[in-house]
């Protein structure tokens, strides 16, 4: 209805200058940007020196992603007025997208001189420090906005972002609840928190933002990624594979969705999908260093070893700091009887990330192989400490105390891993060995009885 009234305006009097700029203003809020930038480029054509509208013509083709347009639209806005502080504003942030961060900061800065309360400009700023890695004046600049108002939420999902980035997890899932508070359909800060409860272990917390990000905006397939990963680390497979196919729906060609459902297929022992799958995301992106590493260890279950070999490197070439690759070559060697070069993998991993526990346990199991018992249960003591549920960490250590006799200790490991994982026919017959030579006879039947089940099932 506006716009047909400034229209019609417009009929009558082809040169009015007023009405094609309030009629590009409403196109502009009703997001038709190109008609927008139309009826602005009309108004710099009728009258050179209505310096304003440059700044709103720079914002449309901002959202239009024209920024090198953009810019020159500021620039000359803040020619013919040097106190313009949204034409500062905005040229920052077209220089902030384009990755040209000092120029940005000089912007926000201009604009903070003219303005030392506006918020917008601090806000910004913190961004661009962020993206440099300057946290502690991120930081600042987010906290003088919020200082100013203290109803800024987006400024409060910013600071909990950069606080993320420094490992202050706490800190960041209290600026993320203010955010929340203060705008309860911030989907963004949602994510973000749901993220900072995933690095302080908290995947049920985790799971739990995930869901209303996804009740906010229920197309957003990089959502349903993060919340399958989740559903990954807490062992819900299934959900984790109906999360990622949702992913996958929504974006036919989202390369990390495909490798992720193929990780919990691996998890479920279901090769065969998880090998199309890891295949797909290789087709879709054949330097995606991911998707080989993890359809190594796919071939590595069914025993394809060449394969598992081949894809593994394949996996380091692309990227030679990928811890997971060494690991995952070093499981290979050691099903091959190369244990030798299993050390060898699983220490180079065990380098580049020394909180990478299935590389502790990897190269435990290397080393119980060649006789070095001692180090085999510092690499599972190690693995165990990194990760509490290593089953097999628990699995690998029991058959080690058992080689020494410890049948006790044995025994109280292959119990801990049959409580994580209650379908592993392999520990059931561990762990009946192990009473059978404590003279547990009836303990040991029992275990040997739930092995045969178990195993039965699998077939």
């Amino acid at each position: 209805m506006v716009i047909r009234y400034w229209t019609t305006v417009i009929q009558r009097n082809p040169k009015d200058v007023g009405a094609y700029y309030k009629r590009g203003m409403v196109y502009s809020r009703t997001l038709e940007y190109t008609k927008a930038i139309e009826d602005f480029s009309m108004v710099i054509k009728l009258d050179l020196t209505y310096t304003k509208v440059y700044t709103k013509r720079a914002v449309a083709y901002t959202r239009k992603g024209q920024y090198d347009l953009a810019i020159q639209d500021c620039t000359e806005a803040i020619r013919l007025d040097s106190q313009d502080i949204l034409a500062y504003t905005s040229r920052g942030t077209s220089y902030a997208i384009t990755g040209q961060y000092d120029r940005a900061i000089q912007d926000f800065s201009k604009a903070i001189d003219l303005n030392p309360q506006y918020i917008f400009a601090y806000n910004n700023r913190g961004i661009v420090y962020n993206h440099q890695g300057d946290y502690e004046q991120a930081i600042w600049n987010y906290t003088t906005a919020i200082d100013y108002d203290p109803t800024y939420a987006a400024a409060y999902t910013n600071r909990g972002i950069t606080y993320t980035h420094v490992g202050e997890y706490n800190l960041a899932i209290q600026d993320f609840t203010e955010a929340i508070r203060i705008d309860p359909k911030d989907m963004v800060a949602y994510t973000k928190r749901a993220i900072a409860y995933k690095y302080t272990g908290t995947y049920n917390l985790a799971i739990k933002d995930f869901t209303e990000a996804i009740r906010i905006d229920p197309q957003n397939a990089p959502v349903y990624n993060k919340r399958g990963l989740a559903y990954n680390h807490v062992g819900e497979y299934h959900q984790a594979i109906k999360d990622f196919t949702t992913a996958i729906d929504l974006d036919p060609v989202y390369v990390a969705a495909y490798t992720n459902r193929g990780a919990a297929y691996n998890a479920t022992d279901q090769y065969t999908q998880a090998i199309k799958d890891f295949t797909k995301a290789i087709t879709l992106d054949s330097q995606y260093a991911p998707a080989y590493a993890n359809r190594g260890v796919a071939y590595n279950a069914t025993d394809q070893y060449d394969q598992a070999l081949k894809d593994c490197t394949e996996a380091i070439t692309l990227d030679s700091q990928y811890a997971l690759a060494y690991a995952n070559r070093g499981a290979v060697y050691n099903a091959t009887d190369q244990y030798d070069q299993a050390l060898k993998d699983c220490t180079e991993a065990i380098t580049l990330d020394p909180m990478f526990g299935p590389a502790y346990t990897t190269r435990g199991i290397a080393y119980a192989h060649i006789g070095q018992n001692d180090r085999a249960l510092a690499d599972y003591h190690k693995a165990l400490e990194l990760d509490p549920k290593d089953v097999q960490a628990y699995y690998n250590r029991g058959k080690t105390y058992y080689q020494q006799g410890e049948y006790d200790l044995a025994i109280q490991d292959f119990t801990v891993a049959i409580e994580l994982d209650p379908n592993d026919a392999r520990v059931y017959y561990s762990r009946g060995d192990a009473y059978n030579h404590r003279g547990n006879g009836e303990e040991a039947k029992a275990d040997f009885d739930a092995a045969e089940q178990r195993q039965a099932k699998s077939h």
